[in-house]
């Protein structure tokens, strides 16, 4: 097995206390692609449940 001489770099954490208040605010509590998927999941669920009690209800 070949080794790789390049070691991996390793991005320091930054803390909460390091941020500006304006950074704060600008930061998304998650990225917009998992608040996109959220949504997503939710409407297809909602739709499959409305599907569902329609076929039960008849």
């Amino acid at each position: 097995m070949a080794e790789n001489s390049e070691t991996p770099q390793v991005q320091e954490e930054m803390t909460i206390s390091e941020f500006s208040p304006d950074e704060l605010e600008k930061t998304p509590l998650l990225p917009r692609s998992a608040w996109r998927s959220q949504v997503t999941y939710l409407k297809t669920l909602l739709k499959t449940k409305q599907i569902l009690d329609k076929s039960v209800g008849k």
